[in-house]
């Protein structure tokens, strides 16, 4: 079944122009629709055996549509909801 999932994203991939992936960003699933990714915020923390990242990204689309979000990582990530809290506490101690 995960294989499955995988020859599918894959294949989704494949038929995105290779331009629009250059950066692996984000990809409307309907044709002809521009997105804005007008601001983007990252936290990266570190103890020399664990690597977090706390990643949020403002995304707008010209008109309605879903939107495929695309990250390569070396192995599987455990993702977790955050909030705006972390970016506030970084700007303060900044």
């Amino acid at each position: 079944m995960r294989l499955r999932k995988v020859i599918t994203i894959v294949g989704m991939l494949w038929c995105i122009p290779r331009a629009s992936i250059a950066d692996w960003g984000s990809h409307a699933l309907r044709p002809n629709i521009k997105l804005y990714e007008p601001n983007q915020r990252a936290i990266i923390a570190w103890n020399e055996s664990e690597e977090i990242l706390l990643l949020s990204a403002d995304i707008r689309a010209s008109e309605k549509t879903q939107v495929l979000k695309v990250i390569p990582f070396p192995s599987e990530p455990e993702v977790k909801e955050g909030d705006m809290a972390s970016f506030e506490k970084a700007i303060t101690i900044i």
